[in-house]
């Protein structure tokens, strides 16, 4: 397959490519750096004035006073005795009333001390930690509950998942990232739990290389480059099969066209003058001969033309099968067997060059018809066929000093024919002739990538 030159889409997507993954790179060592200044202030250990009019914190040990205070609910219960009683006042009025008092944990845990990497900080219900902030410690106030201790719990959700601290009252964990809020609540050793949370809210931010999209992102721009290029070769290859294939068509509708217009035309004519040379063999034999003669000429030059238009659809590769050669075979067959001295020059990268079925056809007949030109019209001594790949161009000049023509007036041998097939591959055509001053046949074809 023909190797695609660089388009410029492919500088584009390089380019594109190379900037994108140039800033992500940048990004990730410029994300190392620390974005958010933390929202507490560092406490020396001997250092607890910025602790003392906090709101959620207290020195001593508190205890649940379940007769003075809000931990405890008053119910008034009438039971039901009769249908009665529900509607009529006066029967309910006098239905027994029993008074019940619930016992409740209805108290918040309080903040005692926050470490954070085992530095003691700020207490305050809301965290922004840097990066460097990987351990979170939590001690919670000790609260007397019927003579015993709380213990705590923890969650990252106010209503389910809760979990027991490490410690009676001190929870210590690794820093989330994100933004979360941990909720802590009290619980009995008989499993009541206290009907209010203490809620902190911490936020770290996460890194580029943490995030969820960052690894997919990454697995994508590392394959990008071979998804491109192998979608493109499959587009490519496609496309030059594609273009392969109508160049196929385009050559059998050219053969036959000419098997059609050269062969086709021969054949009718080889028929035509047999039938007469059959009809003139006795009567006649001298003209009979004649004709079987122009028979046998038809004949070879038809199978010249069979021959031509099938080395002309074969690879190429074989040294005996390039255009250099077939032009030297041919050339050697019709001056070969002259007194005409001639001298043939193709460049070496014309092979490599036309490739085209099509113009190895008619470069070769076009060769062929200027060269049989020269031999059976010129009278020359002195005969040059010359090929030059110049500017992307194939210049052919086939040239003899013979006796010339005038051009304004001869038109015929085949000089219609040569001039169709140059124009047939979108070249110029030209010739230049003198009497007595000889022939130069000149064309000049742009080469198709």
């Amino acid at each position: 397959m023909k190797i695609q030159n660089i388009s410029k889409r492919d500088i584009v997507f390089v380019v594109g490519y190379m900037i994108f993954a140039a800033l992500l790179v940048a990004y990730v060592f410029y994300d190392k750096k620390n974005f958010i200044s933390p929202t507490y202030k560092e406490i020396p250990n001997e250092d607890k004035s910025l602790l003392l009019n906090d709101a959620s914190f207290s020195e001593n040990n508190s205890k649940v006073d379940f007769e003075n205070s809000k931990n405890s609910i008053d119910y008034s219960y009438h039971p039901v005795q009769s249908i009665k009683q529900t509607f009529d006042t006066e029967t309910y009025r006098k239905a027994k009333e029993y008074k019940v008092k619930l016992k409740e944990i209805n108290l918040v845990p309080k903040l005692e001390e926050v470490r954070i990497n085992r530095v003691r900080v700020t207490l305050q219900d809301h965290y922004e930690l840097p990066k460097s902030a990987k351990l979170l410690t939590l001690k919670v106030q000790e609260i007397d509950y019927l003579g015993k201790k709380l213990h705590y719990q923890f969650s990252f959700h106010p209503f389910k998942n809760y979990e027991d601290f490490g410690d009676d009252n001190t929870l210590t964990l690794l820093s989330p990232l994100g933004t979360n809020s941990l909720y802590i609540r009290g619980i009995d050793f008989d499993s009541k739990t206290a009907t209010k949370y203490l809620k902190i809210t911490t936020f770290c931010r996460i890194s580029i290389s943490k995030r969820e999209w960052f690894w997919p992102l990454m697995t994508l721009l590392a394959l990008s480059p071979f998804l491109f290029y192998y979608f493109r070769f499959k587009l490519n290859k496609q496309k030059y099969e594609f273009q392969q294939q109508l160049a196929l068509e385009q050559q059998r509708s050219k053969i036959t066209a000419d098997l059609h217009d050269e062969i086709g035309s021969s054949l009718s004519s080889l028929q035509i003058n047999s039938a007469v040379a059959s009809f003139l063999i006795e009567k006649n034999p001298v003209e009979a001969q004649k004709i079987l003669e122009k028979i046998e000429s038809q004949s070879e030059h038809l199978s010249d033309k069979i021959g031509d238009i099938i080395w002309s659809m074969k690879p190429g590769k074989e040294e005996f099968l390039t255009l250099t050669s077939r032009i030297k075979n041919f050339a050697n067959e019709i001056v070969g067997s002259t007194d005409i001295n001639y001298k043939i020059k193709i460049d070496k990268k014309i092979d490599k060059v036309i490739t085209d079925i099509s113009t190895r056809k008619n470069i070769v007949l076009f060769v062929k018809e200027a060269t049989n030109n020269a031999v059976k019209y010129s009278k020359a001594k002195q005969l040059a066929i010359v090929l030059q790949l110049i500017e992307n161009q194939v210049t052919i000049e086939v040239s003899d000093d013979g006796v010339g023509f005038d051009t304004s007036i001869t038109k015929g041998n085949g000089l219609g024919n040569m001039q169709k097939r140059i124009e047939e591959l979108k070249g110029q055509f030209s010739i230049i002739s003198e009497i007595n001053l000889g022939t130069k046949v000149k064309a000049t074809i742009p080469i198709v990538p």
